[in-house]
């Protein structure tokens, strides 16, 4: 017999083996579920689905709102504004993730997202709009979409010019330990206890416009537009406070 070659099993061991094994199983499920749900959901509670055609898949988990919008020069986007911002509203006041989405995400996700930050934090057309192109590089509104948003705009600023209107959000304020820009007594993002409260808006971010070249409507701007496949706008993931250089 050569015990020298022979490896034994003990008992105890072999028990411990079988933990183990028990054990790597357990983790590998666990990372399957969390990749599932990560490619299925991605962590989103509310959906914003502003094409006609494209299904809402999640539906069994998920709260969406349809906008049954093409990206042609026909289409009143406008209209939906009110029930776009409210349905995002929903989502923010429960501190829930929200992803506004279209087909190529360049141009209806983004209006919608520019008509909520003009209606919400009160920014004007061209601050939103740099904002949001501050986060996301590749957006180009159609120009009847942004003729709808300078209508808006319009529309909010008279709005704002009349004693007592409630059609507008309630003043925006600004949080003093992050700059987010929210309507609402502390800030939701990042300071929620009760003792970090806000004082009340100071003028708009500047750092979105640093100058006349970087408008939305400019050549230099223009150009950097381009094309890209499908990835939403995400609330959750935003802040009205200076981008990073």
């Amino acid at each position: 017999m050569r015990n020298s070659d022979q490896s034994f099993n003990f008992p105890e061991e072999k028990g411990r083996e079988e933990e183990k094994k028990k054990w790597r199983k357990k983790k590998r499920r666990k990372k399957k579920k969390e990749e599932k749900k990560k490619r299925e959901g991605g962590g989103e509670d509310y959906i914003l689905n502003v094409t006609p055609d494209l299904p809402n898949v999640f539906e069994e988990r998920i709260k969406y709102m349809n906008i049954p919008i093409t990206d042609h020069w026909s289409q009143n986007l406008a209209s939906f504004f009110p029930k776009a911002i409210e349905f995002i509203d929903e989502a923010r006041g429960q501190n829930k993730g929200v992803l506004v989405h279209c087909l190529a995400g360049v141009s209806r996700s983004v209006t919608v997202t520019v008509a909520y930050l003009m209606a919400r934090h009160q920014l004007s057309l061209n601050d939103a709009f740099c904002l949001v192109r501050a986060r996301k590089s590749n957006i180009a509104p159609n120009f009847h979409f942004m003729e709808q948003l300078h209508t808006f705009e319009r529309q909010l600023n008279d709005a704002n010019a009349t004693p007592h209107s409630t059609s507008r959000s309630p003043a925006a304020v600004r949080c003093d330990a992050c700059g987010l820009l929210e309507a609402a007594d502390t800030c939701r993002k990042c300071c929620n206890s009760p003792d970090r409260r806000q004082r009340p808006r100071g003028p708009p971010p500047t750092s979105t416009t640093s100058s006349s070249s970087s408008t939305f409507l400019s050549p230099s701007s223009l150009k950097a537009i381009g094309q890209s496949p499908d990835s939403g706008i995400e609330f959750d993931r935003w802040t009205t406070s200076p981008a990073p250089p």
